[in-house]
């Protein structure tokens, strides 16, 4: 056996460099997988839509409100609002706007193709009433109201994974972000 050893080590140890370097390119090919999914989770967008309300007896507001919460930007490709008969967001202020007697100051935005940096946030719809004395039951009816309506976004890392977000439910995986992910398209 010793003579077998001696007469053959030259193929023994080539054999054992090939182990070791299969098992070097395993790790290798581990370590890139560990690092490209600490890159994506390290530029993670996080979006919320929500409802926001605001009242005194001199004035009253509404806004629909998008918001990166997440460590990486969120690209914005595209929003829509669904529910109680309204297909776009000018249908959806004018059915809201009425519902408060007082003067009224109305912006919207479209959300299309837009970059949220982390932290930032975007005004899509502003409504503010102001008056005198401005009544508090005709305020409390706009909660139910715009409740009854969803917004709904698809928004994309900078890696292009995608999501959907909405005013009724966290963000979820969509396979990726077009017209008809969302149709109809605001």
């Amino acid at each position: 056996m010793l003579r077998w050893l001696n007469e053959n080590h030259h193929s023994i140890t080539a054999l054992a460099a090939i182990v070791i370097g299969v098992a070097a390119l395993f790790v290798a090919w581990d370590q890139a997988r560990i690092m490209r999914r600490s890159e994506h989770a390290a530029m993670l967008p996080i979006v919320s839509v929500d409802h926001e309300f605001g009242y005194s007896t001199d004035r009253a507001s509404y806004q629909l409100v998008i918001k990166n919460k997440g460590v990486g930007p969120a690209l914005i490709r595209s929003g829509r609002i669904t529910g109680g008969g309204v297909a776009t967001m000018e249908e959806f202020a004018a059915a809201l706007m009425p519902r408060i007697e007082g003067a009224r100051s109305y912006s919207s935005n479209t959300p299309d193709d837009v970059t949220l940096a982390v932290g930032e946030s975007r005004t899509l719809l502003s409504i503010v009433w102001s008056g005198d004395n401005l009544d508090q039951r005709q305020f409390s009816s706009l909660v139910p109201f715009a409740d009854s309506h969803d917004y709904e976004v698809c928004f994309c890392s900078v890696f292009d994974s995608c999501w959907i977000a909405s005013t009724s439910e966290p963000p979820a995986p969509s396979n990726r972000c077009s017209a008809a992910s969302l149709a109809p398209p605001l």
